[in-house]
């Protein structure tokens, strides 16, 4: 088991941080991959129906992430003050609740699914295209789900180049299966969600056995789970963050397709689309960074070892700068080249309302991932309530204060600002937390209330 609490850290941080953005890639291009084949095979309608159905998925996957995230770094500051039992309760129980609580959202939004459509912001051609696609959502979204927490687990375990591998293999599938649904079969939107669901549910059969070996540090202890709810209480809070962040994109996003909807149309929510498809793109690789840094920096935070959390948070900052900056020259120099990955129709009034999107969104790449990552050293470290603000204003209330006033203030430019403006005023309020609560800080307070556990100065 890789054990970040000892040893040289850059070599630590690439044999975490490289199958991990390799798997973040294979997890989350699922929807760039359904956005390209539907694109060029249905035309604007189709990725316009993936952006519509962005809220409801925001909310699934959200409180997935939430319980992942969550039971991620609680688990992991119990493996590194060696309580490996409790940790293993925090892990059963948080998969559990993954799928329960997935399940349930799951049914009650098919049950709502006629007036779920029309509260999205679907009309026309659009509302029997987006039935369809989320029906089927609905149906694989809880095995999706668990298949993501188990990746996560695996990671905090030791086992990143497994985690990374079950989410390669789920994402050739799902290629695959999008050429065979969408292309040569010509099932459309529903094509697109089943070809999802089939491939990430199947890669559960890669990565249960793991939990079982006994090799595994964690293990599922089905019969102790009802003795830690506490523990799993407080991973859920330390998730909570990352439920707002996923949430409030849902929000933001359900305001910009109204807006959207009644400026530009639906062409105005496809164009819209793509570019959130590109920031995604963007987050793809520094989320990777992010997700693989957690856990580092929690079982660090265990051992009471804050020069080894600087250090792997600063590691984390110039990966995600690095990214930041060459994805911000791409868009600057090779702007028709990202589009046309979606919509090869240069004449599509979406393509050149995508361009025009564009020319302003490289500078919110240049802030949107050091303020993830910001927000992941502050779950990692315990700080639940500081990163749920960071998550909140970048997600939520810069964008939604911004889409409100902007489009009233400079007309359609102002739509093109409410990102980069929104990043950047994250970044400010993010540099200020963290250098509140930096490592030395809190490992300090963590020791006045919790003396009886020295930390292990020696690693």
């Amino acid at each position: 088991m890789l054990d970040p609490t000892c040893g040289r850290m850059l070599p630590m941080f690439l044999r975490y941080s490289i199958p991990t953005v390799l798997g973040m890639v294979a997890l989350s291009s699922a929807s760039i991959v359904d956005a390209m084949f539907l694109g060029h095979v249905v035309g604007a309608a189709g990725v316009a129906t993936l952006k519509l159905a962005t809220p409801i998925g925001a909310l699934i996957f959200g409180a997935g992430t939430m319980l992942a995230a969550g039971g991620c770094v609680t688990a992991g500051k119990l493996l590194g003050a060696g309580h490996k039992q409790q940790a293993s309760a925090v892990f059963s129980g948080i998969l559990l609740l993954i799928f329960l609580v997935s399940a349930v959202l799951c049914l009650v939004s098919y049950w709502l699914l006629d007036p779920l459509v029309h509260a999205l912001g679907a009309r026309g051609e659009l509302v029997p295209m987006l039935k369809d696609y989320l029906a089927c959502m609905f149906l694989f979204s809880p095995t999706i789900l668990v298949t993501y927490g188990l990746c996560v687990f695996a990671r905090l375990d030791g086992k990143p180049t497994l985690a990374a591998l079950a989410l390669l293999i789920s994402s050739i599938t799902h290629a695959l299966l999008d050429w065979l649904f969408i292309v040569k079969l010509g099932w459309g939107v529903r094509g697109a969600a089943m070809a999802t669901g089939l491939a990430y549910s199947s890669v559960m059969v890669l990565l249960l056995p793991y939990f079982f070996s006994k090799t595994a540090h964690l293990r599922f202890v089905w019969h102790g789970i009802q003795n830690h709810w506490q523990l799993i209480t407080r991973a859920i809070r330390n998730g909570s963050s990352e439920f707002a962040n996923e949430l409030s994109v849902g929000i933001t996003t359900l305001l910009f397709n109204w807006v959207l909807m009644r400026t530009l149309g639906s062409d105005g929510v496809a164009a819209y689309a793509i570019v959130e498809f590109v920031v995604l793109f963007t987050l793809l690789f520094t989320r990777g960074i992010c997700e693989s840094v957690e856990p580092m920096i929690s079982k660090n935070f265990g051992a009471r070892l804050p020069q080894r959390i600087a250090g792997f948070f600063q590691l984390g900052a110039v990966a995600v700068l690095i990214t930041s900056l060459a994805i911000a020259l791409l868009l600057i120099h090779k702007p028709e080249g990202v589009v046309a990955l979606i919509i090869a129709d240069k004449n599509q009034a979406a393509f050149t309302l995508a361009l025009d999107f564009i020319a302003y969104l490289w500078l919110a790449c240049l802030f949107n991932g050091l303020n993830v990552l910001f927000a992941s050293y502050l779950v990692a470290v315990h700080q639940a309530m500081h990163a749920l603000l960071i998550s909140l204003a970048r997600s939520l209330i810069f964008p939604s204060l911004l889409i409100l006033t902007l489009p009233n203030l400079l007309g359609r430019e102002g739509l093109f600002l409410v990102l980069p403006l929104a990043e950047m005023l994250t970044f400010g309020l993010a540099i200020a937390l963290v250098f509140k609560l930096r490592p030395s800080v809190l490992v300090a307070r963590d020791l006045l209330t919790s003396p009886q556990e020295a930390p292990c100065e020696s690693r």
